[in-house]
């Protein structure tokens, strides 16, 4: 394989930081693998593992072993569940939001309104007839699967989780 093959654009939104070497001064990759936590950086061509030539430095991108991705949220995701069937999946925002999503099309099929703070729980009840969900300022809401609409809710504080019991619609939740 020739160089050119192998030579890739950086952009300057691909920079992370540049580190100035002084010409013929080496640094030993561990040190910049410290100052750049988070970054892999690739050995010489030579395979020397201790230091670059010619203070050179490769940033390789993180693999993104991601089937699909569903983004619709305003925020990071802090809660996700699959029901039974693996035919929808809620997730819970710093958005304020929770949203329905069909698996097989990815698309939202109803979004859970009315939640003030961030959602941080969501769960499906064992028959997937219903979705419960909950927020950092306490509300706990119940959501028919079928239709999207809202049949229960209840202001407590400080959920800390929410589960279904396993064959009846009991929603479990620990709050204080």
């Amino acid at each position: 394989m020739d160089d050119e093959e192998n030579d890739q654009e950086l952009c300057e939104d691909d920079v992370v930081e540049v580190i100035s070497l002084s010409e013929g001064e080496e640094q030993p990759i561990e040190d910049l693998e410290a100052d750049l936590d988070g970054v892999e950086l690739s050995r010489d061509k030579d395979g020397s593992d201790d230091e670059y030539s010619m203070g050179v430095m490769v940033i390789q991108p993180l693999r993104d072993d991601s089937i699909t991705c569903l983004n619709e949220h305003r925020g990071p995701v802090f809660a996700i569940d699959v029901n039974s069937n693996a035919s929808l999946v809620a997730s819970g925002s710093q958005d304020d939001r929770a949203l329905v999503w069909s698996t097989s099309d990815k698309n939202v099929v109803f979004e859970c309104n009315g939640h003030t703070e961030s959602v941080t729980c969501v769960c499906f009840s064992h028959d997937d007839k219903y979705l419960a969900t909950s927020d950092l300022a306490g509300l706990v809401q119940v959501w028919q699967c079928s239709n999207g609409k809202c049949v229960w809710r209840f202001d407590a504080s400080n959920v800390e989780w929410l589960m279904w019991h396993t064959g009846a619609h009991v929603l479990l939740a620990e709050y204080y």
